[in-house]
């Protein structure tokens, strides 16, 4: 679990420019407060070529 609302604010951002392509967007202290972000640390990724 991410512990310190900067780094929920930096997840929180990176979560939703992933999700609307926009990299503009600011949360209230409260909302920020009121949510739990998880960071994965992947050791390892995988993926196919698709020809």
């Amino acid at each position: 679990m991410v512990e310190t609302a900067e780094e929920r604010r930096r997840g929180l951002a990176a979560i939703m420019r992933q999700a609307t392509c926009c990299g503009d967007w600011t949360f209230p202290d409260a909302a920020v407060d009121a949510v739990c972000v998880l960071r994965l640390d992947a050791e390892e990724l995988s993926c196919k070529e698709h020809l």
